[in-house]
């Protein structure tokens, strides 16, 4: 069995403690907006999708991790109701 570097296990908690501060600022962004949970279906499911992400990147964890901040932080404060309307949103501002 393979022991893992200490800069392997660090990299790994990072990872794990960026997911959980997402997952709750998700929970705290619904609460605070009190959005219905249609609105919200398709921000969930691209959150949950980024967290796979993030939960199968291998190597490079903080950069993977970097790279989804931004995605995260757009999709948590568009006002679109659904994934169409927000890909437009982004299509303008980019």
């Amino acid at each position: 069995m393979m022991k893992k570097s200490i800069i392997q296990i660090e990299a790994q908690r990072s990872v794990n403690a960026l997911k959980q501060e997402i997952i709750v600022a998700n929970n705290n962004a619904l609460k605070s907006l009190g959005l219905d949970y249609s609105v919200q279906e398709w921000q969930d499911k691209r959150i949950n999708a980024i967290n796979r992400i993030l939960s199968k990147a291998r190597y490079n964890h903080k950069e993977v991790a970097e790279k989804y901040i931004d995605e995260y932080t757009r999709v948590c404060n568009s006002k679109a109701i659904d994934k169409r309307e927000y890909k437009k949103e982004n299509v303008k501002n980019s």
